[in-house]
């Protein structure tokens, strides 16, 4: 387990955060490989790019103002493939800030030509 790949996969975190946040279906998308699957509750698995795509273009009208906040990431790397789990606020943007509700992620990944990709990410929401 290198330091840059454990930075790597901090990144993508980041990146899918801003991509969901600011609506931008195609950079959600990129986080994942092309038969990537999202797990939230209440819903269906949302499975594929272009199903990943559309969800990535909605999320800000399902939820105005959001904004992601993930810390204290874990990750377990094996070769190309990884697992990580990591801390989840989601904050409504605004002065202040409100908060909405907590949770964690579990991810599962595989390295790609184009670097770490989540294969699978599941959000448990707490109560």
């Amino acid at each position: 387990m290198s330091a840059e790949d454990i930075i790597e996969i901090n990144h993508l975190t980041n990146r899918y955060n801003q991509a969901a946040d600011s609506g931008n279906g195609e950079a959600f998308a990129a986080t994942f490989t092309e038969d990537g699957v999202l797990e939230m509750p209440g819903s269906d698995p949302i499975a594929g790019r272009n199903a990943l795509v559309v969800s990535g273009d909605s999320f800000p009208q399902l939820i105005e103002g959001v904004r992601h906040w993930t810390n204290n990431q874990v990750v377990e790397i094996n070769g190309d493939s990884a697992t990580a789990s990591c801390y989840l606020l989601l904050m409504g943007a605004g002065s202040p800030p409100t908060f909405m509700t907590s949770g964690i992620y579990s991810d599962e990944l595989t390295r790609t030509d184009q670097g770490w990709r989540f294969t699978k990410r599941s959000v448990s929401l707490d109560s």
